[in-house]
């Protein structure tokens, strides 16, 4: 492989207790990365310039996860107020907000062949969320700590999540 990388841009933002970014995720057609931030905030740039794309989208605590949804005009964030938040892009309006969780969300998948959201949570459990119908599916259990990072196989038939041991 001589694929040659290098710097682009830094992307400043404001800290807060833990100095800052708790997720990152880049748009499919990679035009705008989004930051999930400690400060509550969601905090998106515009690739081709680096500038800040003006937008409120928050939680109530760290946004700890973030991922776009395959097409690009929406975003998927949770958070330590245990939500996952469901954002137009278009609009910078939240769709839907979803309380399943009891504990953090910390980390998200999509299966996008089904229009599926897997979630990982410090509560112990994935669960799966339609974004067709906004709605669980499904809940997932068999860890007995934390879980803290989640991943879907490319032909969208396993999904895999990694815990702390306890």
């Amino acid at each position: 492989m001589n694929q040659t990388w290098h710097y682009v841009h830094t992307f400043n933002g404001d800290s807060s207790w833990f100095g800052g970014v708790r997720s990152i995720a880049v748009n499919p057609s990679h035009q705008i990365i989004a930051c999930g931030s400690d400060d509550n905030t969601i905090r998106l740039w515009n690739l081709s310039d680096g500038k800040p794309i003006t937008c409120q989208l928050e939680h109530t605590k760290s946004v700890r996860s973030i991922i776009f949804t395959p097409k690009g005009n929406g975003l998927i964030s949770g958070g330590d107020d245990a939500t996952i938040k469901i954002w137009d892009l278009r609009t910078f309006q939240e769709l839907a907000t979803l309380n399943n969780h009891s504990k953090s969300v910390t980390a998200l998948a999509i299966i996008p062949k089904d229009n599926l959201i897997v979630s990982a949570s410090d509560d112990n459990t994935l669960k799966i969320f339609s974004l067709k119908d906004i709605k669980e599916v499904a809940t997932l259990k068999g860890h007995s700590s934390y879980i803290q990072s989640v991943a879907v196989s490319p032909d969208n038939k396993l999904i895999a999540s990694g815990s702390w041991y306890s």
